[in-house]
């Protein structure tokens, strides 16, 4: 059994392809006898929700973005080192991008899921301090949602 924590921006009630994403991945998970927890935003407004999951949801300030801040950063380290996790998934950019800048003080292993959107909103100077803080490349694994994202990502 893995300890499997899943990094996310996106998740029920919230609708949409990383939170749909997220959910089945922990459902899997969990159903294959792996302990998770999910890492993911309280719902905006008065959006009725219930966590009655099989597996653990942390729920924190909704507010993510694009950009890392350093609330982010500080959020992403405290879940990331709490416990030696087997398995650390940014599911969402924010979350990748908070995880490698953490791996330029120190090392944390995480898989991170490219979506395509992330990329073809990075150009120019953006996509120059991607490379140079080497976003993904302190990933142990780069999940691509199509051939066509692992094209921009390479």
């Amino acid at each position: 059994m893995s300890s499997i924590l899943l990094l996310t921006g996106e998740f029920p009630p919230l609708h949409g392809g990383i939170g749909t994403l997220a959910l089945g991945l922990a459902e899997a998970a969990q159903r294959d006898g792996h302990e998770v927890t999910v890492s993911a935003p309280l719902p905006s407004g008065n959006a009725p929700y219930k966590d009655d999951y099989p597996f653990a949801v942390e729920r924190f300030a909704p507010g993510l973005d694009w950009r890392v801040r350093p609330a982010l950063l500080e959020r992403v380290r405290r879940i990331a080192t709490r416990q030696s996790w087997d398995i650390i998934h940014a599911l969402d950019t924010p979350h990748a991008r908070a995880l490698g800048a953490l791996n330029l003080l120190g090392r944390i292993p995480y898989i991170a899921t490219v979506h395509g959107d992330e990329l073809m909103q990075c150009r120019g100077v953006k996509r120059k301090l991607w490379r140079a803080f080497g976003v993904y490349r302190t990933a142990d694994k780069i999940v691509c949602n199509s051939r066509f994202t692992e094209g921009l990502l390479r």
